[in-house]
């Protein structure tokens, strides 16, 4: 039996092995040593090249709008010093009445003017190339950046009111210089509301925390107590145009807030209340904070900074007006005008329960500068004041209550704070 299974075995090997020489086997992949078919493969398709990409074009930056400046010709139907208007000197200037005019002729086509006023502007005409005239003026903008309706190489202002021009400038087409001023006018709504008492203040004590929150995306309107034209009063008419070119360098684009209160060197509480009435600075903060309606309110230390008496009234105020502006019945009239508000949260320079903000860290919107830093180059804007040790500061012995980075939170409806960023908790 066991020899008929071998042979039964055998015979099965057998005809398997030449079923594979056969190939029978067809799925099975040949062996090493079978033969297998040959053939000439044919030529590889010459791929087409592929099209070298052409970069979409970014965008040309425009170039610069040629200034004109020196290109122009002035003259007035008063028989003044019109040179005056083109020296670049904002303490030189010419004062018009109603009926005067100034011609602005230039060899080449002007398409902006920039006009900086000695005073607040009032409304007055523009007639471009010999037109009809269009109105400008009237949003009072100490720099008023003009973009005319068309090329032109004659413009003539006609005055309908006592007007004082310091300087004007001309550009033709292209790109704005960053330095022109094209102010946009006050916010309808802000993140942040400071209240600086005088021009420079903005900048020593909250202009670092004024280019953080730009830097921020934050939206800020600035509310002066004092202004600075009255001639009965400390009056001192180019430190507001210092005050703008400072904003600007900070970052503010929305055209700040004048007070209506005269300006007093005071040095003491007792001098500022003979000077200003607390319950009408009280009065113009809660109008402002209920026109802004912002969610941070930022003022001044109560003793001063350095013992300024109005920037006692002004801080102690904001801490009132921060709690009366939401009841209609405290200064009724601003109520009706814009309703009531609430601010979640009042600062104040040097309070207690300090926050110390961040001054050190290089701000992506001011190139690569700090907040510091920043407010220390518009500082440069103020000339009239860097005769003095006014100065945005840190830490200083002699001036203790200096230092920009520190604000304490007087009032807050959102909890207090746990770190050192203004807008805590006010988003939740």
């Amino acid at each position: 039996m066991e020899k008929y299974v071998k042979k039964v075995c055998a015979l099965v090997l057998a005809l398997v092995l030449a079923a594979s020489l056969c190939g029978c086997a067809g799925t099975e992949e040949p062996q090493a040593n079978t033969p297998t078919a040959t053939f000439t493969p044919l030529p590889s398709a010459t791929p087409s090249p592929s099209p070298t990409p052409t970069a979409t074009p970014g965008p040309t930056s425009e170039p610069l709008a040629p200034e004109l400046t020196d290109r122009l010709k002035l003259s007035d139907n008063i028989g003044g010093y019109t040179a005056n208007l083109l020296d670049g000197d904002a303490e030189t200037y010419i004062g018009y009445k109603r009926g005067n005019y100034i011609n602005i002729t230039c060899s080449e086509e002007m398409h902006y003017l920039y006009i900086c006023w000695y005073r607040v502007p009032a409304p007055y005409v523009i007639h471009v190339n010999g037109g009809g005239g269009v109105s400008a003026g009237e949003d009072g903008f100490v720099f008023e950046f003009i973009e005319l309706d068309e090329p032109a190489r004659e413009v003539r202002l006609q005055f309908g009111s006592r007007q004082h021009i310091s300087d004007i400038r001309a550009f033709g087409a292209g790109a704005i210089p960053d330095d022109i001023q094209r102010w946009s006018p006050p916010l309808q709504q802000a993140d942040v509301l400071v209240f600086p008492a005088h021009a420079d203040d903005e900048t020593v004590f909250f202009g670092a925390l004024i280019a953080s929150c730009v830097d921020r995306g934050l939206d800020v309107q600035v509310c002066y107590m004092v202004e600075h034209f009255t001639d009965f009063g400390y009056a001192w008419h180019t430190r507001e145009q210092e005050m703008l070119c400072a904003l600007w360098e900070l970052g503010v684009r929305n055209y700040p807030i004048i007070g209506p209160f005269q300006d007093h060197y005071v040095t003491s509480w007792d001098d500022a209340e003979k000077v200003f009435k607390m319950t009408d600075v009280i009065g113009y903060q809660v109008e402002q904070i209920r026109r802004f309606k912002p969610l941070v309110v930022v003022g001044h230390d109560r003793q001063g900074e350095y013992g300024h008496g109005a920037h006692m009234i002004c801080g102690y105020a904001l801490a009132s007006a921060a709690k009366l502006s939401s009841n209609e019945k405290n200064y009724p009239r601003s109520a009706k005008r814009w309703g009531v508000w609430n601010p979640p949260k009042c600062y104040l320079h040097m309070a207690e329960n300090p926050i110390m903000i961040d001054v050190e860290t290089p701000l992506e919107h001011f190139g690569g500068r700090t907040a510091f830093e920043v407010a220390s180059d518009a500082m440069q804007c103020h000339k009239s004041q860097l005769q003095y040790d006014h100065k945005p500061m840190l830490a200083e012995k002699k001036f203790p209550r200096y230092d920009c980075r520190v604000w304490g939170l007087v009032r807050t409806l959102v909890g207090e704070d746990t770190g050192n960023d203004i807008m805590e908790n006010v988003w939740d």
